[in-house]
């Protein structure tokens, strides 16, 4: 009996690994928008010089559906309260196709790179993940350069269908809460001057339409 249960569990398919965010609630992170197209956020265009601050309020455990539509791992994302130059547009909402905050916990990114294919771009560099993502419908590109430590998105890039940027948004300020050994949470400032720039843009495909409430992307 015991070597049919033994030979039973080793015929089970395997659950996909699940990777965390590694920051509490009440993180946040502030960025100023440096160039915008008709892109609307929660309903409202965003105008460029604006700020945009996304607090930590919750979470949300999404499988990555790529390639090829298998589920191969499963992670931790973020739900915010957004705020657009200090009025509050939308609370503990999904941030869908923006991601200020992504998992960080050990071996995501590496997990993450070996599904690269054609349509999406992970490289590693040094404390800097680089990722790039095209969107077929309603088709777009989107590009992120994320601090591999704890998962912060640095800079982020919306390109309309002919590539040119609709969005961009640069990290201004942040202030992360990072879990301790006893379970409490610890605040963390982060000023940021300039961000690193570097790899192109991924060409986009087809139009434009509202952001952070559609869907389509390769993966969730």
């Amino acid at each position: 009996m015991l070597a049919c249960l033994l030979l039973g569990a080793s015929l089970a398919p395997s659950e996909p690994i699940v990777y965390h965010l590694v920051i509490e609630e009440g993180s946040w992170a502030e960025y100023e928008v440096l160039e915008a197209g008709d892109v609307m956020i929660y309903g409202i265009v965003i105008p460029e010089g604006s700020l945009i601050n996304f607090c930590l309020s919750g979470s949300e455990v999404l499988p990555v559906n790529w390639p090829y539509g298998r589920e191969t791992l499963r992670a931790e994302w973020p739900l915010c309260d957004v705020y657009l130059d200090g009025d509050l547009i939308a609370k503990n909402a999904s941030t869908y196709l923006i991601r200020p905050f992504w998992p960080a916990e050990g071996g995501f990114w590496e997990a993450l790179a070996e599904l690269e294919d054609e349509n999406a771009r992970v490289e590693l560099k040094g404390d800097v993940v680089l990722v790039e993502l095209r969107v077929y419908q309603p088709g777009f590109s989107l590009r992120w350069e994320v601090r591999k430590s704890d998962g912060l998105t640095l800079h982020y890039e919306l390109a309309g269908p002919e590539g040119d940027v609709e969005l961009s948004m640069e990290l201004e300020e942040s202030r992360l809460n990072k879990p301790k050994s006893n379970g409490r949470a610890s605040s963390q400032p982060d000023y940021l001057a300039s961000c690193i720039l570097a790899a192109a843009a991924v060409v986009a495909i087809a139009g434009l339409a509202s952001l952070a409430t559609r869907g389509g992307a390769e993966w969730s």
